[in-house]
């Protein structure tokens, strides 16, 4: 996008936060309180806000007018090759950084095992069983890249064979949905799960954007945010378990939606402005901060410092210090010179 969207910032930042305190929590679960399934899932919702963030950027970065096939090939080519650039190194980067700190520091995980097979796969963002019985990659947080860079190679496709990039994604998501029912094959079954759809909300929030169908009315906006987070409330506080795509997805992309309305309130206000300078970091941030969450209870328990409160600020504040690091001067540079 030429000019930056406040809004898609801040959100970037705090879907990434929402993750890193999921993450701190169960973290300070298993290593201090010794409770493993005690911890805020709640914070799975970043993943939700990720995703429809990316539906939005990539539709809205994308042109609608009819092109010949030939530029419209060269078009696919070059947005693989940029997506890939942006998503691959960083994650093969942290990946490989964390077979070295487990081959030298083994007692820091919790649950991980070296398989060749399911490393190799990980780097090629091919879902496969984990030697611990999960569908993630050796660097679990990975399981988000794999339906991204599946979504990128779909609407890579859709941008070669027409402009309704949405109903072609649509048309692929529900085929492999069908599939997945009809063979029993565990990669199907990984991408027909219904959070895949996200990414068609963001796209379909995109062509609203595009076509200026944003709801002009502040106030009205505001409602609409204030009814998403009830909502999100509502589910949290009974434990409703239904359906994410509903549970999640919509409210995510209501969030979205509300806060693109407001990005006029967003970029007029000092403190919310600063705080979106900030969303440049999150993806530094989703994938640093799994080598800094499980370290620092051990670290403060080594002290005699037993705070579930200061554990979990500690993760927080250290994520948001390493993070600002490692993308200003590793990630920032890294991609330059890539480019």
């Amino acid at each position: 996008m030429k000019n930056t969207l406040h809004s898609i910032q801040l959100l970037r930042f705090i879907a990434a936060y929402l993750v890193v305190m999921m993450h701190s929590s169960q973290a300070i679960a298993i290593r201090m309180n010794h409770t493993p399934d005690d911890f805020w899932k709640f914070g799975t919702f970043g993943v939700d806000i990720f995703f429809i963030i990316s539906g939005f950027v990539m539709e809205t970065i994308s042109k609608d007018k009819v092109i010949g096939f030939k530029q419209r090939l060269l078009f696919s080519i070059n947005f693989l090759k940029r997506r890939l650039i942006r998503i691959a190194p960083l994650y093969w980067i942290y990946t490989t950084l964390k077979i070295l700190v487990l081959a030298t520091l083994p007692f820091l995980a919790a649950r991980t095992t070296f398989d060749l097979f399911h490393i190799f796969s990980s780097y090629l963002f091919i879902p496969t069983l984990a030697p611990w019985g999960l569908m993630e990659p050796f660097l679990p947080v990975g399981w988000t890249l794999n339906f991204e860079m599946f979504f990128y190679l779909i609407f890579a496709i859709s941008l070669l064979v027409s402009v309704n990039r949405i109903f072609i994604a649509l048309f692929f998501f529900v085929l492999i949905s069908v599939m997945a029912h009809m063979a029993n094959n565990q990669l199907l079954t990984f991408y027909s799960q219904d959070i895949i759809f996200e990414f068609l909300v963001g796209m379909t929030i995109a062509q609203c954007y595009k076509r200026k169908w944003l709801v002009e009315s502040r106030y009205l906006a505001v409602g609409i945010l204030a009814i998403t987070l009830s909502y999100l409330i509502f589910c949290y506080h009974f434990e409703l378990n239904f359906v994410r795509f509903l549970r999640l997805g919509i409210p995510a992309g209501l969030l979205v939606y509300s806060l693109l309305c407001l990005e006029p309130l967003i970029k007029n206000n000092p403190t919310l402005l600063k705080i979106s300078a900030y969303g440049d970091t999150s993806y530094t941030t989703y994938l640093l901060h799994t080598f800094i969450v499980p370290s620092v209870p051990l670290l403060l328990l080594y002290f005699g410092i037993t705070s579930n409160f200061l554990a979990f600020v500690s993760c927080l504040a250290l994520t948001f210090i390493m993070s600002y690091i490692g993308y200003y001067y590793f990630e920032k540079q890294l991609i330059n010179r890539l480019n």
